[in-house]
């Protein structure tokens, strides 16, 4: 049988065309498999294992992070070790060098064309990657605290970005500034995510709170919807 991690798995996600699937774990390393047979589609795409120990990184937390391009041909990592990275989806090959941050990178994402890569990093700075060249590109975003995830809508347009600081923010990609109101919670924000049509956002809160809101004002739709501890995802539905 295959080898597989080294390390428990933390998360893992199909294919956009379902016929792979993305695995990373604690060994802070990322892989790709066939999902039909359970055979890898690559080598190990790592980042430095030596930063996930002591009390550097909790059981609880993701020391590595992973997605698709929209194509599924290339996959970007985001780790605890102070980089992101793109890779070859098919090979575990670098694309890029190490895209260098100066703290903890929780999260990166493609845009929808696949030429662009934004980083969420523990410094509360969002930036945008020119995945060709491996170099920094337009604006940065600016959240007070650590900021978590980030996110592209389905145009590219826009960036949704989700904080320690208790504020999820959509932006305008291309000039970096704030569209509509900050969406303000109690407590950390723990994701953000669009819907299929870009036009709402909903957003996942440690304070046991899920919530609804127009993205383009920033105003709430309906209630909370509340749980009895803190969330750490939400989605909306194929349809929105």
């Amino acid at each position: 049988p295959a080898k597989g991690h080294e390390k428990e798995c933390t998360s893992a996600e199909f294919s956009p065309d379902g016929q792979f699937i993305l695995t990373v774990a604690r060994d802070n390393a990322a892989r790709v498999w066939v999902a039909a047979t359970g055979q890898p589609s690559s080598a190990p795409m790592r980042h430095d294992p030596s930063v996930v120990t002591g009390d550097l990184v909790s059981t609880s937390s993701k020391p590595l992070t992973a997605c698709f391009s929209r194509d599924g041909k290339l996959v970007a990592t985001a780790s605890v070790d102070g980089t992101a990275r793109v890779w070859e989806a098919h090979t575990g090959t670098p694309r890029t060098p190490p895209l260098s941050h100066p703290d903890w990178v929780s999260s990166a994402r493609f845009s929808p064309d696949g030429r662009l890569v934004a980083t969420a990093c523990r410094d509360g700075v969002i930036r945008l990657w020119d995945v060709a060249q491996g170099t920094l590109t337009g604006p940065v975003f600016r959240h007070a605290k650590w900021v978590n995830t980030v996110e592209f809508s389905p145009d590219g347009e826009r960036l949704l970005t989700a904080a320690d600081d208790g504020v999820a923010q959509v932006w305008e990609t291309r000039t970096g500034a704030a569209v509509g109101k900050p969406l303000q919670h109690a407590k950390v924000v723990k994701m953000a995510a669009f819907s299929s049509d870009g036009q709402k956002v909903v957003t996942a809160c440690e304070d046991g709170t899920a919530r609804i809101w127009q993205a383009a004002t920033g105003d709430p739709l309906g209630g909370r919807l509340i749980h009895g501890g803190r969330i750490n995802f939400a989605t909306f539905s194929p349809d929105g």
